[in-house]
């Protein structure tokens, strides 16, 4: 859509002002494409088009340069935004601002943390009107194997009792480079408080 025609979906959903995010994330020709729409709907504003719109990225788009697929170069020539004087870069949070935050999080999705541990992975399947919740808990391998699953599957366990999934994976990487492959992949199940938790070594 947006090599095709961006400026009819923005005209009639924001007559005012808009903000597009992650404006930095479009690269080359496709990037291209966005600006010269937004270009050409300056004249019919504000009647066809945004009076306002926000770039928004995580980097300063001063600085940004775009690469031409068609032209197999980088345009050059000052800003690709048209920025002469100065862009807005928001600051980054305070502790008490994200603590702000995680709390709207959590009132708005009911989603909290688990304890002073954090689950690594809570996937849910939605199965008509039932749901399937399985815990993947990640490990890096430190020091003895067999001390990193035991530790491991303990909070593998722990997460799926608060979470009452009904399914339980742990995941140790082994990023010793004097290993081979053959020895760092395996797979196993062990038991805790009669409960299954497939293993999985790479």
């Amino acid at each position: 859509m947006l090599k095709t025609g961006i400026s009819l979906p923005i005209s009639k959903t924001c007559q005012q002002e808009t903000i597009i995010d992650e404006i930095d994330s479009l690269v080359g020709d496709t990037l291209i494409s966005v600006l010269r729409q937004l270009r050409s709907g300056y004249d019919r504003r504000p009647h066809s088009f945004p009076q306002s719109i926000i770039l928004c990225g995580i980097r300063d788009v001063r600085d940004y340069r775009i690469h031409s697929s068609a032209e197999k170069t980088i345009i050059t020539g000052g800003s690709a935004f048209n920025i002469k004087a100065k862009s807005l870069r928001l600051g980054d949070f305070a502790k008490n601002e994200m603590i702000s935050l995680y709390k709207q999080h959590t009132e708005i999705t009911g989603q909290f943390g688990l304890g002073r541990q954090r689950t690594d992975l809570l996937i849910i399947w939605h199965k008509g009107k039932q749901k399937q919740e399985v815990v993947i808990e990640l490990k890096i391998r430190r020091g003895n194997t067999q001390k990193t699953i035991k530790k491991g599957v303990e909070q593998t366990w722990a997460y799926m009792d608060k979470c009452g999934a009904s399914e339980g994976h742990l995941v140790i990487f082994d990023q010793r480079k004097s290993q081979s492959w053959k020895e760092k992949i395996f797979y196993e199940i062990e038991y805790h408080h009669d409960c299954g938790i497939h293993i999985w070594g790479m």
